[in-house]
This record gives C-alpha cells, sequence and structure tokens, in this order.
C-alpha cells in the first residue's frame, strides 16, 4: 500500500514540476526580446516576447508581460500592446498607477478609448488592494515614518 502511495506522490510531484516551470526556449526568447528591445527593434522584440509565451503555454511572468506591451506599443503595434497590457493588469491585479501612467513607451496609446480601460483597472486594482490593508497597521506606520 505505502508503494502505491509514493508512486501516486512521486506521478503527481513530476505533473506539478512539469506544468510550473517555464521552458528554457521562454528563458531564451526573454532575454532575445530585451536585448532587442535595448538595440530600439521593437518589433523584433515584441516577437520574440510572443514565441516566449507561446512556448510556454501561454503562461508568462508579469514583468515580461509588461515589457511586451512597451515592445508592442514602441512598435506601434497597438491591439498587441493593449492584450499584454489587459492581462497585466487583469490575471496580475496589477497597481503601480504611477508608472504605467508615466512611462513613455505608452504615450502612443493614451489617445486611444481602450486605454481608459487600462487605467480604470489600475485605478480599480489599487482601491482592491487597499480594502486588504490593516488600516491600524498603515496608520501606526505612516506616524511613524
Amino acid at each position: 500500500m505505502e508503494k502505491i502511495y509514493f508512486l501516486i506522490f512521486v506521478f503527481c510531484s513530476s505533473i506539478q514540476f512539469s506544468f510550473a516551470q517555464p521552458t528554457s526556449k521562454y528563458f531564451e526568447n526573454i532575454s532575445s526580446a530585451k536585448n532587442s528591445f535595448v538595440k530600439k527593434e521593437y518589433k523584433k522584440s515584441e516577437q520574440f516576447y510572443s514565441i516566449a509565451f507561446k512556448s510556454n503555454g501561454g503562461k508568462a511572468y508579469i514583468e515580461d508581460r509588461y515589457n511586451a506591451s512597451r515592445s508592442s506599443a514602441l512598435a506601434g503595434i497597438k491591439n498587441s500592446a493593449f492584450v499584454q497590457l489587459f492581462k497585466v493588469v487583469t490575471l496580475y491585479d496589477y497597481i503601480n498607477y504611477s508608472e504605467i501612467s508615466t512611462d513613455q513607451a505608452f504615450n502612443s496609446l493614451h489617445n486611444d478609448k481602450r486605454w481608459t480601460q487600462v487605467d480604470e483597472k489600475v485605478k480599480l486594482n489599487i482601491a482592491k488592494s487597499d480594502g486588504n490593508l490593516n488600516k491600524g497597521l498603515v496608520f501606526l506606520l505612516d506616524s511613524v515614518y
């Protein structure tokens, strides 16, 4: 009986490990995307991000999605930029309003009606996260600082 439990445990662990870890192709393509971005090859960068996400079953780290949206915006591929931005603000509950609102990579998106939706979603995320704070602790820390 113990052997059966052990085999089930090993099987479940191997499945979890294989799903939890990004592939090496993911990291290779992310690295290429970042290098292309530094060289101001924004369309190429956007393509590498897209390949990376596909190689990982559509999953990605928030930083990579955010940077992919920057690449797309600077490459003039607005739809792709917004797809990534909506994932950032929806899947990851992004709350860094000062960063996203002042990021010059997104200047070309500000006149698009979808930008307002992104903006409002970040503000909603902030309000939601504020609700999770311990108000007494926040007051105490504010008074100490």
